[in-house]
């Protein structure tokens, strides 16, 4: 009988002998993918627990596959020789064991959502569009002056607008030169 164990320093896994029994290796055809298994939680870690199977093998229940719910603390969950049962996961080449216990878990409630329009929502976009226009007009109104406020379909005021510009352009460039003649003379 074999027992994980892993170094907390540098993450790497043993197979260290749980039994007096030598020779043997890891069987790992009497347990299969999907599998319900019995086991008892040997060690708590940060980020799992390892939990011995009936067998004396040791897999791993990682903190995701604890519970359906976010698990901030493993040990809000397990505790020391817990008796849980988990679904095998996976079994890797080395022999190593994944276990969830989440995976026994009845699914989380489906909300069914009607794939007609909801007159709530549509209410509430109508109000918020309506409210973004305002306050882009509010915006504008107090942003652009009043006689470059014309829209660029309304070519008459548009043209109207530019000579307005035009015109305050060269009547301060004018008076500018005026000025200066005015020093010269």
């Amino acid at each position: 009988m074999f027992a994980w164990s892993i170094d907390g320093l540098e993450g790497w896994w043993d197979i260290a002998l749980a039994t007096g029994r030598e020779g043997r290796g890891v069987q790992i055809a009497d347990i299969e993918v999907g599998a319900v298994v019995e086991a008892t939680v040997q060690r708590i870690t940060p980020y799992g627990a390892f939990l011995q199977l009936e067998d004396g093998r040791v897999g791993l229940v990682h903190i995701s596959e604890i519970d359906r719910n976010y698990v901030r603390n493993v040990e809000d969950h397990l505790h020391l020789n817990d008796r849980v049962q988990a679904k095998v996961v996976a079994i890797k080449e080395d022999g190593k064991i994944d276990l969830s216990i989440k995976a026994l878990q009845d699914p989380a409630p489906r909300v069914e959502r009607s794939r007609g329009r909801d007159p709530e929502f549509e209410q509430k976009l109508k109000r918020f569009m309506r409210q973004s226009e305002e306050r882009q007009v509010d915006y504008k109104r107090s942003v652009i002056p009043k006689r470059l406020r014309v829209s660029l379909d309304d070519e008459p005021a548009w043209g109207t607008a530019m000579f307005c510009l035009i015109t305050n352009i060269l009547s301060s460039v004018s008076r500018g030169f005026s000025d200066d003649i005015g020093r010269l003379a």
